[in-house]
């Protein structure tokens, strides 16, 4: 649901609990739709309404600089999602992207790390090949007990879940044959 929506039902939920307990309508109404926007609804310009915002937000950033880009996804106490885009780091890079969480996140749980990097790198050493998830990204995943996704553009997407022992990340490719690993931290399969 759009912001909007949420503020909509909200008040109505409001209102009909005041008015259930004998109380005014629209007062119940106006204090349902002040806590929705006030309390759950998050005031930073880098708060998306929804996922596919927040990817156009980061995939475009990603496509236009070269580097790589991400947003975070939590979750409210209700299950309902939100979609927060990191801020550009002056570290980030082609192959990297650092992450800051926002301050306005209270109450929320923080579930993913969705990023995007250009489908072609090329390392310090010089050498260019196309990129994959990393060891990093399975770092990052059991650190925070987050889902961690890594987006190639053009390429394909790697899921890496929490777990104790690295292991090969989910792929979602078309053809496994376009892909080299990782340049700088090389992916191997556990065997």
């Amino acid at each position: 649901m759009s912001g909007a929506e949420r503020i909509a039902i909200s008040a109505a939920i409001g209102g009909t609990a005041e008015a259930l307990g004998g109380g005014k309508f629209a007062n119940g109404a106006v204090t349902g739709a002040y806590v929705m926007a006030l309390n759950h609804m998050m005031h930073s310009d880098k708060w998306h309404p929804t996922r596919g915002e927040a990817a156009e937000a980061t995939s475009t950033r990603t496509e236009t600089t070269g580097n790589e880009a991400s947003y975070l996804v939590y979750i409210d106490e209700c299950g309902d999602e939100y979609y927060w885009e990191v801020p550009a780091d002056p570290r980030d890079g082609p192959g990297v992207a650092y992450f800051s969480r926002p301050e306005d996140a209270r109450g929320l749980t923080l579930v993913e790390n969705y990023h995007y990097s250009k489908d072609i790198i090329t390392d310090q050493a010089g050498n260019t090949g196309r990129t994959k998830g990393s060891y990093l990204d399975w770092q990052l995943a059991r650190d925070y007990n987050i889902k961690v996704t890594h987006h190639t553009l053009g390429v394909g997407m790697w899921i890496f879940k929490p777990s104790v022992f690295f292991q090969q990340p989910i792929s979602f490719l078309f053809d496994r044959k376009l892909l080299g690993w990782d340049l700088r931290n090389p992916i191997k399969p556990t065997h």
